[in-house]
């Protein structure tokens, strides 16, 4: 049986709705827009040709300790360890050349914390309105602990399973002779 959702519920409506995101009620797209993108959880930068920071989100507070007034107009790769920036350099270079690119890298916040992050590089150099790549970094920390936990105990369990069936092997072969 399909859901069905009722078009007025509590005094609101349809049309309602409607005319609020219509900006009958004073609300325009772009704060509506600016509004979401600035409480997302993902960090959204849009960085220069020179990958010289031109916008970055509030985000990167919350997830990094970095204040975004502190980023602008600094160099992406001064946030990057110093091992990583040559080949997180060249990722985004060839994103500058695609539409869109995607990766993972991992960056500490002011505590000296490691963070995941899925990247995702939007080329809209050629967009006037926005004239940078958009680079959306999105945490996945808690997905990578996890998955490194759980690395951790299948190695325990195979290196127990490995030991055990040692233990038992030699008994059983000494027994039979072999």
């Amino acid at each position: 049986m399909k859901t069905q959702f009722p078009l007025k519920r509590e005094g609101y409506d349809l049309n309602t709705a409607l005319s609020y995101m219509e900006g009958k009620e004073e609300v325009s797209t772009q704060s509506m827009f600016r509004a979401l993108v600035e409480k997302s959880t993902d960090i959204i930068l849009i960085t220069g040709r020179d990958f010289v920071i031109k916008y970055i989100t509030g985000s990167v507070e919350r997830l990094l300790g970095v204040k975004p007034e502190v980023a602008l107009g600094r160099d992406l790769f001064e946030f990057v360890e110093i091992n990583k920036a040559n080949s997180l350099r060249s990722f985004v270079e060839e994103g500058a050349m695609r539409e869109d690119k995607f990766s993972e890298v991992g960056l500490y916040n002011i505590a000296g914390e490691k963070r995941f992050f899925d990247v995702t590089i939007s080329n809209l150099l050629d967009n006037h309105k926005v004239n940078g790549l958009v680079i959306n970094l999105h945490d996945i920390t808690e997905r990578k602990l996890t998955e490194q936990k759980l690395l951790k105990a299948n190695n325990e369990l195979d290196h127990f399973i490995y030991k055990t069936s040692h233990d038992l092997r030699a008994p059983l072969l000494s027994a039979i002779g072999l």
